[in-house]
């Protein structure tokens, strides 16, 4: 494996090698919140061991909403940035 050069015009100096850095809050937060509803929706959909066709419908459905979210997330931070 080759060493990474410092000259990188990309890297944060803030912070130390090795660490990353979340530079989106607002996506990071969409995709934290949707991860732990998804395990908790997982969780109610499997009490009865059997998953009904509109539980998997909704959960498929889910998906594209948290796809949504995460992008208008991503653009108001974009806004926000070139204001």
């Amino acid at each position: 494996m080759s060493e990474e050069t410092d000259d990188d015009p990309e890297r944060d100096d803030t912070v130390p090698k090795g660490i990353k850095k979340i530079n989106d809050m607002g996506v990071f937060s969409v995709t934290s919140t949707t991860s732990i509803f998804a395990y908790v929706w997982m969780f109610i959909v499997l009490m009865d061991q059997n998953v009904q066709v509109w539980e998997a419908w909704l959960t498929f459905a889910m998906f594209f909403i948290f796809i949504g979210a995460a992008f208008t997330a991503d653009r108001i931070k974009a806004a926000r940035d070139a204001k």
